[in-house]
């Protein structure tokens, strides 16, 4: 009997511990199902980075649109078959010409950048009269001139280094390259003649050259002012003889907006020069132009 209890004693005590075991088992997850769930959010997590990337790709692209004007000062010397004639046009000069109509211009610069790779283009339009006195006789010289400019490239920035301003907008150097188609409409006449000597030169040079950004004060309340040198040159015989142009701007990012874009006040000056001698139907037409002067404009950015 006492064996009979014992054995019986024991197979309860096994039948309780086998139900205790089973339903600890119930209990607890099967690892294959935990190692799953750990690994779902990471598959989800890879699309969205993905998309991330996609949108901060779109997002990265920055325009700005710069209406400016430039009054330059104008000298040179135009020479059309055996006419020629010189001319030297202040700045004042060219204040004066704008007020009575007989001079004026008009430009654009447009830009757009994508972290370390920009493209742009700028147009220039300016017309000049003027009556230079010449010769031994100093008869008086009618000169008409219109110039179009319209340049084309793209910039490559290489270098940057990062300043303590707030915004950590950083000193940077580009490189940039591209062209420039010219247009040049001239006209010289005399008193004692009674047709005007005319000519019409088209070109496209092609050019290289620099740009420095250098960022120098910064306030949540004033604003961001930086300055910005560029320089390139260009013809090389290809279109111009030689074509060189010099730009300084002291630019001001204001903390404002307005119609729901950033804007900036740009004040500097600007130097062009080109010299150019071709042959247009059968006549010798030879240009030395040289401009420079203060500019001004307002730049939007989106």
């Amino acid at each position: 009997m006492r064996k009979r209890s014992t054995v019986v004693g024991l197979g309860m005590l096994l039948l309780v511990a086998l139900c205790s075991s089973g339903a600890r088992a119930d209990e607890i997850p099967p690892p294959e199902e935990t190692i799953v769930a750990d690994e779902a959010p990471p598959a989800t997590s890879g699309e969205s980075t993905a998309e991330e990337v996609e949108e901060e790709l779109l997002e990265g692209w920055q325009f700005e649109f710069v209406p400016y004007m430039w009054i330059p000062g104008t000298s040179g010397r135009v020479s059309i078959g055996d006419r020629s004639a010189g001319f030297d046009t202040t700045v004042g000069d060219v204040l004066n010409l704008i007020g009575s109509l007989e001079a004026g211009g008009a430009m654009l610069h447009f830009e757009a950048r994508n972290r370390r790779v920009a493209i742009f283009t700028d147009g220039i339009f300016s017309a000049v009269r003027a009556t230079e006195p010449i010769g031994r006789r100093q008869v008086d010289t009618n000169i008409k001139s219109l110039t179009y400019l319209v340049e084309f490239g793209a910039a490559y920035r290489f270098f940057e280094y990062a300043t303590t301003l707030p915004s950590k907008s950083p000193i940077a150097v580009d490189v940039l390259a591209g062209g420039r188609w010219n247009r040049y409409s001239n006209e010289v006449g005399r008193e004692n003649l009674s047709r005007d000597a005319e000519s019409l030169i088209r070109f496209i040079d092609p050019m290289v050259g620099g740009r420095f950004f250098v960022p120098f004060f910064e306030r949540s309340e004033a604003g961001l002012f930086s300055l910005t040198f560029r320089g390139d040159i260009g013809g090389w015989g290809i279109g111009s003889d030689l074509a060189w142009n010099i730009v300084s701007t002291l630019a001001w990012s204001t903390p404002w907006k307005f119609l729901g874009s950033s804007f900036s006040v740009y004040a500097g000056y600007k130097a062009y020069s080109v010299e150019v001698e071709e042959n247009v139907d059968g006549i010798d037409v030879d240009l030395s132009l040289q401009m420079n002067g203060p500019a001004i404009g307002l730049g939007f950015q989106f």
